[in-house]
């Protein structure tokens, strides 16, 4: 059972799902990590590595996260769990 009250105090720890897309040359390669729930250029990250930028996206979400809770802005419902890998190359 997931304790809510840990949920309030560290919200960017909740299971927001996260796609990851490869960009293509056109959009500067790479790839882009964002969490479909906020849309994608709301909470997203770029990096040269898929791994860059699932840990440029964590910074992003504590940022944006913070900005939700000094706002008393509600977080949207988690509606997408999975973690997907879209290659358009």
């Amino acid at each position: 059972m997931t304790d809510t009250k840990q949920l309030v105090k560290k919200p960017w720890e909740r299971p927001y799902g996260i796609n990851i897309r490869a960009l293509v040359e056109e959009e500067g390669g790479g790839y882009i990590a964002y969490l479909p729930d906020f849309g994608v250029t709301c909470c997203s990250a770029p990096g040269d590595t898929i791994a860059e930028a699932l840990e440029f996206l964590e910074e992003v979400k504590v940022e944006l996260f913070t900005i939700y809770i000094e706002d008393g802005r509600e977080f949207p419902a988690i509606t997408y769990l999975g973690q997907e890998q879209h290659d358009i190359r």
